[in-house]
């Protein structure tokens, strides 16, 4: 459960001061008042703790409403983070309304590249219902939304400007260094109006056979702003030492402002458990962490 932030907290606090509390192995913090103790760093004490501190991240309507080849009605929204720090595992949710302000649907998008101090990135919401009902929608309105920063994760209400928190603790997390087996090689690249291919190899570089793997790759401006990404896998075996080639595509509404691309994530199943009773990874190489799984992908 979330941390809520909310009046009892200086009740609260009065209790504890007054009756102290009870030893707990839990991340919330805690006072003794039996003498001095060393302290144990609770994981959020360094947290935003108001809705005005943590809601560093500004979303803006793009245009009207499009609709596409496959009568998919659609919103364009930029969104910028306006803090000092890095984040990542930013989700959005979005209400579908009419003209008399009845929701008609909603929508929740995810964007898992970390977004660093004042860069940019573009969210599409989908309005999920019949293509029918297109026409009684009046307003796509963003009503929410998460991220993760300084291992905290934060869930923003935009509609009741309340704020819920909770220490981001990663299970099973592994030796990135060891994890890190795959390497990436850019071949080649071309544009059209319509979109932006880049060809690249997959190198194994590990003393296993490499069954199956996936990667995302971003698209940057030249000021290294998202405007596309991509994800692919291959689930031909990748010998030891040996590479697979494979193409990602990328359509952004301007391909021309494509300046930069990269991997910045990937995966891996392995053909058998290794010594850590793993069979498949996940490498994060912006956040430089790696988690195993005993489940595969493919």
């Amino acid at each position: 459960m979330l941390k809520k932030l909310s009046l009892y907290f200086s009740c609260l606090a009065i209790c504890i001061s007054l009756f102290g509390c009870s030893n707990s192995n839990n991340t919330k913090s805690k006072n003794n008042n039996s003498g001095p103790v060393s302290a144990k760093k609770d994981k959020t004490d360094n947290a935003l703790k108001s809705f005005a501190s943590a809601n560093i991240i500004s979303i803006e309507q793009i245009g009207e409403a499009t609709i596409d080849s496959t009568d998919s009605l659609y919103y364009k929204f930029k969104i910028k983070n306006n803090s000092k720090t890095s984040v990542y595992d930013i989700s959005f949710e979005f209400d579908y309304k009419d003209k008399d302000g009845n929701v008609l649907s909603d929508d929740g998008r995810m964007l898992d590249y970390q977004l660093a101090p004042d860069k940019t990135a573009f969210i599409y919401s989908y309005f999920t219902e019949d293509s029918s009902h297109n026409k009684d929608v009046s307003t796509c309105v963003p009503k929410n939304y998460e991220y993760t920063a300084n291992n905290v994760k934060y869930d923003i209400d935009l509609v009741s400007k309340e704020l819920e928190y909770e220490a981001d603790d990663i299970e099973d997390k592994v030796d990135f260094s060891k994890a890190n087996i795959l390497s990436f090689e850019y071949i080649s690249n071309k544009k059209s109006s319509d979109d932006y291919e880049v060809s690249l190899k997959v190198i194994n570089n590990s003393n296993t056979p490499i069954p199956y793997c996936d990667y995302n790759m971003v698209y940057l401006d030249e000021n290294e702003n998202w405007l596309s990404d991509d994800s692919r896998m291959i689930d031909s075996e990748i010998q030891t030492g040996k590479y697979a080639l494979t193409t990602s595509y990328a359509f952004p509404d301007n391909t021309n402002l494509i300046k930069k691309y990269w991997v910045y994530k990937y995966s891996y199943d392995l053909k058998s458990k290794d010594e850590n009773g793993y069979v498949h990874y996940d490498v994060d190489l912006q956040r430089k962490i790696a988690i195993g799984s005993t489940e595969k992908e493919n």
